[in-house]
């Protein structure tokens, strides 16, 4: 039988592999945006992109609802163009209606059908400026008017944050967030429910 040796001088450290790709990473992510801005440039018109820059910055929708462009690489460069780059503000401009739908479904399990629209259409705009551009959520509860607004359920900046990251993990195969956050809800309505109750 032949004797095999494996020559320990060729084979490279892991942690030193973790390096050299940490350090190419930046290179791949800065030719994807390329990519990605010169598609929305060559898309749009510089005024439609002002426009566009302009809306996003406000919170609007319209952007989203664009049927007229490949979705990923286009409205990705849009977001590179206006500086939205964290993975998570990405998750939310690009997955936008999956966000919405979710947090309008559980506004609905916890708080009911009654104004639900106008809850998770606040709560949506709160987490544009947030993600996109590092506003405070602030759901004003001291204020004249506070029907648009949860009740019960994301009334603070944590409990959104932690509910849109649970759905960013939801969102890429790991489930093990959102069940966690989703009990951690369930709990605390129950808490709620019972101390209004005492």
């Amino acid at each position: 039988m032949p004797n095999h040796q494996v020559n320990t001088e060729k084979i490279i450290p892991k942690e030193s592999i973790k390096t050299k790709l940490n350090r190419l990473y930046p290179l791949f992510s800065d030719h994807a945006n390329k990519v990605y801005t010169n598609a929305a440039k060559d898309h749009y018109s510089s005024e439609d992109l002002d426009r566009l820059i302009t809306e996003l910055r406000a919170g609007k929708r319209g952007f989203f609802e664009d049927k007229n462009h490949d979705f990923t690489v286009i409205q990705k460069g849009v977001l590179c163009l206006a500086d939205i780059n964290t993975s998570v503000a990405q998750f939310v401009f690009n997955q936008y209606p999956f966000v919405e739908s979710h947090i309008k479904k559980i506004i609905q399990k916890f708080e009911g059908m009654e104004r639900s629209s106008d809850k998770s259409q606040r709560v949506m705009r709160c987490i544009v400026k947030h993600y996109a551009f590092g506003e405070r959520i602030t759901l004003d509860y001291n204020g004249e008017s506070t029907i648009g607004s949860p009740k019960n359920i994301l009334m603070t900046e944590k409990q959104i944050c932690d509910y849109v990251d649970s759905l960013h993990y939801l969102y890429h195969g790991n489930s093990e967030n959102y069940l966690k956050n989703l009990l951690s809800i369930t709990d605390s309505v129950k808490k709620q429910k019972q101390s209004k109750s005492m």
